[in-house]
């Protein structure tokens, strides 16, 4: 029996033994001249994930001991905002690195009662030799694209053109930090600038250009004519085109027909009523953003867009509005069926003016008399009669009526005021926007 125990405390004390003695890689990463070193650990967990977290953090550790450098010969070395776009560039290569990292070995692993620990080692000469064959691949993809680019811009097709340039930096991404030097049509360029140049040249150059740069809306928030643009490169206008107008809050997004136009009606409301309709191209849809990584995302942020945009101007109609209002026979000198009719107009966009200055005379006739009398209830019965005439040529250009619109009181003139009140709410409902529309 003391056998038994003396073997189980002797296996005890090996087992811990051997936990305690940390190898040197776990104490401290070592410095190694001719491998990359990634060292992962995670704490222990009942399903064994520590495993597989330890691996991605060892291998998240190898990428970041890649470093990134910048060549000057390089397409980043040439940005303006290279500082920033160069920081962004260089974090999302590192994440893309360990995605795309291969030809590691498992040096060791080593664990003790609560933690488990990684140790993998990437030879630097592979790893170079494998990129430059990435690159030499990356570089034929991205010659392929800038070829059939030149060719479209050549005719013209600048749609397609811009996107094959895209194409070009999107397969040359992971190198933007090397110079990526080619022979081209028997000269040696740099392929990144090339493509992000020629990108360059072509925005600055295509133009969108407004039927007209001053709109005026009438009454009734009418606008005279439909926005339209048309957008050109090099006096040659280009179809497919993704364009957004932005009014206020509204985006109304669309692209140019087979004419090279577009065109826009914005919704005029109270809520929306700025001056001013902005247009510019549409990146988003041109180069497909949603589906860019955040260095694309990062590098289109640089370019010029091409931009535009037109004003709008309120102007309101001039008018006078003469009312004859009589309640049971009388002649009232405080009018119910005007104000009604003019708070209407007065939100349509009218202006209300002397005679001499109006463009309309909107006259209202409006007169109630007796009706009957139910339980007690007096009924009185109101008729409108309206007319417009344009001032200019004395034509009169629109006529509506209402008549026997019930009011009910207690007595024959309270009802009679009710009447005059519910006529006028009946021409509101039923007749001010074809009176609108003849006169906006």
């Amino acid at each position: 029996m003391k056998t038994k125990i003396i073997i189980i405390v002797a296996i005890f004390l090996v087992g811990n033994l051997l936990f305690a003695q940390k190898p040197d890689w776990v104490q401290k990463t070592p410095i190694d001249k001719i491998n990359y070193i990634g060292i992962g650990f995670c704490e222990k967990k009942v399903d064994n994930s520590h495993l597989q977290t330890a691996k991605e953090i060892a291998l998240k550790n190898l990428a970041n001991d890649i470093s990134v450098s910048i060549s000057n010969e390089s397409f980043l070395s040439s940005l303006e905002s290279k500082n920033e776009f160069s920081q962004i560039y260089k974090d999302e290569i590192r994440t893309s690195t360990k995605a795309d990292i291969e030809g590691y070995e498992l040096i060791d692993t080593w664990e003790d009662e609560n933690s488990y620990w990684v140790y993998f080692a990437l030879n630097k000469e592979r790893y170079n030799s494998l990129k430059a064959e990435k690159i030499k691949k990356a570089n034929s993809i991205a010659l392929d694209f800038l070829e059939k680019a030149k060719q479209e811009e050549t005719e013209n097709n600048i749609y397609l053109s811009l996107n094959l340039y895209i194409q070009t930096l999107i397969s040359l991404e992971k190198y933007l930090n090397e110079p990526n030097k080619i022979n081209f049509n028997g000269k040696e360029v740099f392929l990144s600038n090339e493509s992000f140049t020629s990108l360059n040249t072509i925005l600055s150059k295509l133009l969108i250009v407004p039927e007209k740069l001053h709109y005026i809306i009438g009454a009734y928030g009418s606008l005279e004519k439909t926005i339209e643009v048309t957008v050109n490169y090099n006096n040659i206008k280009q179809t497919q085109i993704p364009i957004i107008f932005k009014f206020g809050d509204e985006i109304y997004c669309t692209a140019t027909d087979q004419n090279g136009n577009a065109d826009y009606k914005p919704k005029l409301t109270k809520k929306n009523n700025a001056n001013q309709i902005d247009i510019e191209l549409d990146f988003n849809k041109l180069f497909n953003s949603e589906n860019l990584s955040q260095i694309m995302k990062g590098l289109i942020k640089t370019l010029p867009i091409p931009k535009t945009n037109v004003t709008l101007e309120t102007k309101s109609i001039p008018i006078i509005i003469e009312s004859t209002e009589s309640n049971l026979g009388n002649k009232l000198s405080t009018f119910y069926v005007e104000p009604i009719l003019k708070e209407e107009l007065s939100k349509s966009g009218f202006e209300f003016v002397e005679k001499k200055d109006a463009k309309y005379l909107i006259k209202i006739n409006a007169a109630s008399r007796q009706g009957s009398v139910t339980f007690e209830m007096f009924n009185s019965l109101g008729d409108i009669i309206i007319s417009v005439i344009e001032i200019k040529t004395n034509a009169e250009i629109f006529k509506t009526s209402v008549n026997s619109i019930k009011g009910l009181d207690l007595d024959y003139e309270k009802a009679g005021i009710k009447a005059l009140i519910n006529a006028g709410q009946k021409i509101k409902t039923n007749f001010i926007s074809e009176l609108i529309d003849k006169i906006k």
